[in-house]
């Protein structure tokens, strides 16, 4: 028998699912009482193979995972014989377990005696929601002996909620996509030396990478008021900001550069806002509309030699030698470090000069040194 559920109520959980995943097991529960259910499974299941994963309500965590070891192999109710005609002719039905296959061939099948009998399991309602690559999404709900087959009214029912699951369900994976996406943006920007800090038109920060975060933190140049990005003089605050109201408004959208006095009088920081024009960094911080690049001038790491070796495709012997040159060293003093004969060394900064198109050893230190050294 069903049980009285809010619909509208129910409607919302659905609809915050797509930004809240772990409501699905609520949603899944309040389903499965609205049409008399027990049991019930948003399952992501392989076409051929019926292997797959999801999201379970009232269901025994070791019976889930005795699927997965197992019984997934035997699931009468999920393979098909030719999954390729089956996806293409795939539609979005609600049906039976009585439906799908015959009820006496069911109740012979292995997968019903040893694996849904000793869950309390006569039969199931399957509300499809998609399709994706190979795997089929669908809610399924299981049902005792005692309650009996799903009637019309629990059919209605399911058919009646079906589009808005459905809905939910693509637009948590369109959302989750998303997700994925800036948190992998969001990484790749936390690897830049660069600082980097999102801003809405008001400067304030929707985002700052861990080099950005860091010189925040230290406070000596940029620091934040509130939520907005601000420099410790009030004149380069106010350059900053005009800047960014530059590449916010869409009718002029252009940046521009500024130099950032520090505290302690060291070099000053080199700040370049642009327009926040990329969907894709918008996907980072969604209101976004301009990029603050911070460059530490006082601040210089060293490449090590495997970052030299990677990048500029050295030999170990020419990234050591060109290490050494970095800190300054002359090449009698690299001989020395590196026990080599002053010849070699040369010859290794000979062949330097060729892998970088370099054609003085100034030229050479200097090339080598905008290699940033990745962060640990």
């Amino acid at each position: 028998m069903s049980v009285r559920v809010d619909e509208e109520r129910l409607l919302d959980l659905v609809y915050r699912t797509p930004v809240e995943p772990s409501l699905w097991p609520q949603v899944l529960e309040q389903l499965s009482d609205s049409v008399g259910g027990a049991q019930t499974w948003l399952s992501e299941l392989d076409a051929e193979s019926a292997a797959g994963g999801g999201v379970i309500a009232r269901i025994d965590p070791a019976m889930w995972q005795a699927y997965a070891d197992y019984y997934y192999s035997v699931n009468v109710t999920a393979k098909v014989d030719d999954p390729q005609a089956f996806l293409r002719d795939w539609k979005p039905r609600v049906l039976t377990i009585e439906d799908w296959i015959d009820r006496d061939l069911f109740e012979r099948s292995e997968y019903y005696n040893d694996f849904l009998r000793p869950q309390d399991i006569y039969t199931g309602l399957f509300v499809r929601l998609a399709t994706v690559g190979s795997k089929v999404a669908t809610v399924s709900i299981g049902r005792s002996r005692a309650a009996d087959f799903f009637d019309a009214e629990a059919l209605a029912t399911a058919s009646r909620l079906q589009p808005h699951l459905i809905r939910a369900y693509q637009l948590g994976r369109e959302v989750g996509a998303l997700r994925y996406e800036r948190d992998d943006l969001a990484d790749v920007l936390d690897g830049c030396e660069a600082g980097v800090v999102l801003l809405d038109a008001d400067a304030n920060i929707l985002f700052a990478n861990r080099a950005a975060a860091r010189l925040i933190r230290d406070g000596r140049s940029l620091a934040s008021s509130g939520r907005r990005l601000v420099a410790t003089h009030a004149e380069s605050t106010r350059r900053l900001q005009a800047l960014v109201r530059l590449a916010s408004d869409p009718a002029v959208a252009r940046g521009g550069s500024i130099g950032i006095e520090r505290a302690d009088d060291l070099r000053p920081l080199q700040l370049t806002v642009t327009p926040a024009r990329s969907e894709r960094v918008r996907g980072v911080g969604p209101t976004a509309s301009a990029i603050a690049w911070v460059v530490d001038l006082a601040r210089r790491d060293a490449p090590d030699e495997r970052t030299l070796r990677d990048v500029l495709k050295l030999t170990a012997a020419e990234a050591r030698v060109a290490a050494r040159l970095l800190t300054g060293a002359s090449p009698d003093e690299t001989a020395s470090a590196l026990d080599l004969s002053v010849f070699t060394v040369r010859a290794h900064i000979r062949r330097l000069f060729e892998k970088t198109g370099a054609r003085r050893q100034a030229e050479l230190v200097a090339l080598l040194a905008r290699l940033a050294r990745p962060e640990a």
